[in-house]
């Protein structure tokens, strides 16, 4: 599994059907979450804000996601949208938080941002359920 310090380009290798890429949070933080947004037999790897930015994305399975903070002291989800949107990154990308007021704001922000990320918003307090993406 390819977890360096400094990120020179973030491959998968023979991934499974399912790839996670966890920013900003380690393996076992995603390892807890729930199976519908982190597999167990996903090929999950993590990386650092800074070294997202700067890496290459290569990708070999069909079903990818990306996974991060909704607010992070270095980015918000916004930031990493446009990241992504950059890279030509056009998979699934899930912002996970404790609770936020009005989620709709947010997705219409990501919506401008990066309109071809299937984005949405996990409340890990419940209180909403996901949208369909």
């Amino acid at each position: 599994m390819f977890q360096p310090k400094r990120l020179e380009r973030w491959d998968a290798g023979s991934a499974p059907g399912f790839q996670v890429l966890g920013v900003a949070f380690t393996r076992d933080a995603l390892a807890r979450f729930p199976a519908h947004i982190c597999p167990p037999d996903a090929h999950v790897t993590t990386a650092e804000f800074a070294d997202f930015v700067r890496a290459p994305l290569v990708w070999t399975a069909e079903r990818r996601i990306i996974v991060s903070p909704l607010v992070h002291p270095a980015f918000d989800a916004c930031d990493l949208a446009a990241v992504m949107c950059e890279k030509g990154f056009d998979g699934q990308y899930l912002a996970i938080c404790n609770a936020v007021a009005d989620p709709e704001v947010i997705r219409a922000d990501i919506a401008r941002i990066a309109p071809n990320l299937s984005f949405d918003i996990v409340n890990l307090d419940g209180t909403r359920r996901l949208r369909a993406v």
